[in-house]
């Protein structure tokens, strides 16, 4: 959890606590702090998604894919043009 979520937690439990804040609108921004996703999370997760696309072939003239990955077929452009969202070579 980050530090900023956590404070956030502290604070609006403390506006709770001292009756400073209607119990249904403590709920739920209570919920929605819970499910605030991190950046950090996220990239991870789009890291492990490029690693996995870096894996399936794509013809260079085309640039359509040449092995299924995620619901495409062989032959189909994942994003339409693949120049626009391959992440530059390092």
């Amino acid at each position: 959890m980050s530090e900023y979520k956590r404070q956030a937690i502290e604070i609006i439990d403390r506006l709770n606590q001292e009756n400073r804040i209607d119990y249904r609108d403590y709920c739920d921004i209570h919920d929605r702090l819970n499910e605030i996703e991190t950046l950090r999370d996220r990239d991870e997760e789009l890291e492990e998604l490029w690693e996995q696309f870096a894996d399936i072939p794509v013809d260079p003239k085309t640039e359509c894919i040449e092995a299924p990955f995620m619901g495409w077929g062989v032959g189909g452009q994942p994003g339409g043009n693949l120049a626009l969202v391959r992440p530059a070579a390092q």
